[in-house]
């Protein structure tokens, strides 16, 4: 009797922790089909979304409810950036800029100066923004918006994301193993040795001087001083990270396809998967704290944590 409720209490246990797990990210309804590029939250509850054929959705509530928002375009979005709680802004195909005032309930455009397409954009405060694209494009605004200016960015290579760690020191990463950097609010871009030629798709830095980037074939590169060296790391797998996020120093994670969410809590010295819930490719990470995570990709996916991911 005692050997046959010690197996049966395994067997609970067991099972316990195996629905813990599969409720780790959990799918959450977006009522689009579009494939979304790029997801933000500039508060707690309050998320968007760009993707494909000019799509915008807004939650209020956590993604408890996503509401499309009208854009105004139908050209892809591929990224979004709030300045603050109600100005943000949305770049994408043929050099579309657009910006809200008012929380999303109304988009307009802005005159760009570029039909290139514009892949990243990111803002160091409320006037101060950057965008980049095809061909090495780097556009910048002091005015938010009013006007975009093309800066020199020393590079041809399509430059797929931008990040700033504070007013005047930023980094963008792009195809053949791209990294440019600017210590002067852009005025000059430098390249840095990345010591690959995989395409990099996307560059985060939880610090001033530490930062990671991530692309073609799984690759993850780091960096501890600022940029000067680059170090590849293993990921554990050979498909494309679109997307790589840290919450702190140390705690970061990647996305990819066939649903590939990779998280690391020791500063990439290793890289494990997390059960996604979802086979569709993944394009977009961020965490509104170190619990609470969202993530997008094609087919209308969005899934949702709120506890890291979980442990594995």
């Amino acid at each position: 009797m005692k050997k046959s409720l010690i197996v049966l209490l395994t067997l609970v246990v067991i099972g316990c922790q195996k629905k813990t797990i599969d409720v780790d990210w959990v799918i959450q309804n977006s009522g689009s089909a579009n494939t979304l590029n790029c997801v933000v939250f500039p508060k707690a509850n309050t998320g968007y979304i760009v993707g494909a054929g000019g799509t915008i959705l807004k939650t209020i509530n956590g993604g408890a409810q996503w509401t499309s928002q009208v854009s105004g375009t139908t050209n892809t979005l591929n990224s979004v950036y709030f300045s603050n709680a109600d100005t943000g802004y949305a770049v994408g195909a043929g050099g579309t800029i657009l910006q809200t005032i008012n929380g999303g309930t109304q988009w307009t455009h802005q005159v760009s100066g570029s039909t290139n397409e514009l892949f990243s954009v990111y803002f160091t405060d409320v006037n101060t923004g950057y965008a980049v694209g095809y061909y090495g494009t780097v556009l910048k605004t002091i005015n938010g918006g009013v006007q975009w200016m093309v800066q020199p960015s020393g590079t041809t290579n399509w430059l797929w994301s931008v990040f700033f760690t504070d007013a005047n020191t930023g980094y963008a990463v792009g195809d053949s193993g791209k990294i440019i950097k600017t210590a002067d609010g852009g005025v000059h871009w430098t390249a840095q040795p990345s010591g690959t030629i995989k395409s990099l798709y996307s560059v985060s830095f939880p610090k001033p001087n530490t930062g990671y980037a991530s692309g073609s074939g799984g690759i993850v590169l780091k960096t501890i001083n600022g940029g000067i060296d680059w170090t590849i790391q293993a990921s554990g797998i050979a498909n494309d990270l679109f997307s790589v996020y840290f919450t702190y120093e140390n705690t970061g994670y990647a996305v990819s396809w066939p649903g590939t969410i990779l998280k690391t809590v020791n500063g990439g010295s290793e890289w494990t998967k997390q059960v996604a819930n979802t086979s569709n490719g993944l394009r977009s990470v961020v965490f509104t704290d170190s619990y609470t995570g969202y993530v997008v990709g094609v087919k209308g996916t969005i899934i949702k944590t709120t506890n890291g991911g979980g442990s594995f």
